[in-house]
């Protein structure tokens, strides 16, 4: 009687899961590889073209968005990698209590602001893709502090995790390129001096 008990249970999850199978037509099969968005393909543009004619070219899935968000403590790289990602997609931080201070003061954190807000975000690969490079200087120089950073390098990041290791290199290529206001008057004063 048990195990007639444990076989019903079997089959009727079996006939929930085709059931739910049939009513996602036209949906990714979760248990397939996750899709890996590249935005030279999406945007039709040849090599390694970015959609708004950058070299920014990216690599990311939703798998490795899920492996960086699945982490409980990650390390020191992977929030700071967060903290510029909140710092891009303006995310404020969350104050919390440091546990090393023995006065009770606040520290900024980032990484659940980044968890709630980014890595959850089912959108979060296509703001990735057609990020609109509107970052003030200021925002730009806290930014590369973070890039002087000895722990903050490729090597460290991709020793902790690949998948953080591609949307580095996505957030250094960003911040290399020049300011798109700085890209058009430079564009604009070209064609002056074509004209001249």
């Amino acid at each position: 009687s048990r195990e007639q008990e444990e076989e019903q249970d079997e089959k009727e999850e079996e006939e929930e899961e085709e059931e739910a199978e049939g009513g996602q037509e036209g949906k990714e099969d979760l248990l397939s590889p996750a899709p890996i968005y590249n935005a030279t393909a999406i945007c039709g543009t040849g090599g390694d073209i970015g959609c708004d004619g950058s070299q920014r070219s990216m690599n990311l899935s939703l798998r490795d968005l899920s492996e960086i968000k699945a982490l409980k403590k990650p390390p020191p790289p992977i929030r700071m990698l967060m903290e510029v990602c909140c710092m891009l997609f303006n995310i404020q931080p969350v104050k919390l209590v440091d546990e090393k201070s023995t006065q009770g003061r606040l520290r900024l954190d980032y990484w659940e602001p980044a968890r709630r807000y980014l890595l959850s975000d089912p959108f979060f690969l296509h703001k990735l893709r057609t990020y609109d490079d509107q970052l003030s200087l200021v925002q730009r120089a806290k930014i590369r502090r973070h890039f002087k950073d000895a722990e903050f390098t490729a090597e460290r990041i991709r020793n902790c995790s690949k998948a953080a290791h591609e949307l580095y290199v996505w957030v250094e290529k960003l911040i290399q390129e020049p300011p798109r206001l700085l890209r058009r008057d430079s564009a604009a004063r070209d064609k002056q001096r074509n004209l001249i």
